[in-house]
């Protein structure tokens, strides 16, 4: 991937939370995995930093939780990614590192 993408400023915290649970209104979500996420509030990101800001959370998130749930978590990445990122061309770059990512493990889709 290039290193000169485009990039955004994420959304503010409230603004951002908002989104968030639009993806998924749950508790837990909200108390514990999405605060992990609201840290980046109002950063400058590229897609793939976008990308890999959700991924890290969901990592931490999931850290002791059994498999599934990290699997059901990573099922809504793309979700996340699109309540995150309001312009086309950050979104794309974003989509294309995670279809290179599925490419490279062999999978269909995070």
């Amino acid at each position: 991937m290039p290193t000169d993408l485009k990039t955004i400023r994420l959304p503010e915290r409230d603004d951002m939370l908002q989104r968030l649970t639009g993806v998924m209104d749950d508790p837990h979500a909200v108390e514990r995995f999405y605060p992990l996420i609201l840290r980046s509030a109002g950063r400058e990101l590229n897609g793939m930093g976008v990308v890999n800001m959700v991924a890290l959370a969901i990592e931490d998130y999931c850290n002791g939780m059994p498999p599934v749930v990290k699997s059901a978590v990573y099922m809504n990445l793309r979700r996340y990614v699109t309540a995150l990122i309001d312009d086309d061309v950050v979104r794309a770059d974003a989509f294309a590192l995670l279809d290179e990512v599925n490419a490279e493990r062999g999978q269909e889709a995070l």
